[in-house]
């Protein structure tokens, strides 16, 4: 089985067993603290460096490679789809070329990374040198606080296409949202749908703003138009979600209520 554990139980189960990789001398957490929940700008500037001091850190970016797993520890497997790869990546097929066209889940390992491979370039091989290290901190993107932001079914890739099924089917079944959430999404998207002159359609205006946005938000919207190219939706119900605090919010949600009829606000 696959044995899922949090970060503080993580801490707790290593501390006083980790070492600095460099050096191999003995360390703890920063500041012996073991809960780190909510603290993300500290988790940024202390627990991050240290978990990459004690860990093996693969540099995978998502954008330009595949995360690429051999069907067994030997060597010679890591080898081989390694091989496989430097001959499908020299064709560099266009992801066009499989509309329509799927290639089938049990298809040869070269086929199946020739579709799956897209516009990368780079193979993220998961390494003998990675098998064998006791600690690994992905440390994703650097300018996305260290997320590997992206969808499981885009990055990951298995030599064996039954280890490749049942990873897929193991974080569709187990890996989601729990009921009251997405009965809550549901009874929000139904409350869309009724305030829209177009019901029968289901189609409604929406937009997201990230964090870091609404402190830019009045000269934004100046620069590159987005209220302007808005005007066909001036009568229409809009969604506007954010993750904004409670005391950045009449700021926020000034212009989007003096330009549209309606706006409903998610947190």
């Amino acid at each position: 089985g696959l044995e899922i554990i949090t970060m503080e139980e993580f801490l707790i189960e290593t501390k006083g067993k980790t070492k600095e990789s460099g050096t191999g001398k003995l360390t703890y957490p920063p500041d012996g603290r073991t809960n780190w929940d909510g603290a993300t700008d500290l988790v940024k500037t202390k627990l991050n460096p240290w978990l990459q001091s004690i860990a093996l850190n693969p540099d995978w970016n998502p954008d330009n490679c595949v995360a690429a797993f051999p069907k067994s520890t030997d060597p010679e497997d890591a080898a081989e789809l390694q091989r496989i790869f430097d001959n499908v990546v020299q064709e560099r097929p266009t992801i066009e070329a499989f509309i329509n066209q799927p290639t089938p889940v049990n298809a040869s390992v070269e086929d199946r990374l020739r579709e799956f491979l897209a516009d990368r370039k780079e193979l993220c091989l998961y390494s003998p040198e990675m098998q064998n290290a006791q600690i690994i901190h992905f440390a994703g993107k650097r300018n996305m606080s260290g997320r590997l932001l992206v969808h499981f079914y885009a990055f990951l890739f298995f030599q064996d296409h039954k280890a490749d099924l049942w990873t897929k089917r193991f974080v569709r079944d187990h890996v989601r949202y729990v009921d009251d959430v997405q009965c809550a999404a549901g009874k929000m998207l139904g409350s869309f749908y009724l305030s829209q002159s177009d019901y029968v359609s289901r189609i409604y205006p929406a937009a997201r703003s990230q964090r870091g946005f609404s402190t830019r938000f009045e000269n934004t919207l100046k620069k590159r138009g987005i209220m302007e190219n808005t005007t066909p939706f001036t009568s229409a119900v809009v969604n506007f979600s954010t993750r904004r605090q409670e005391s950045t919010q009449a700021r926020f949600w000034m212009q989007p209520r003096i330009r549209f009829q309606r706006v409903l606000q998610c947190m």
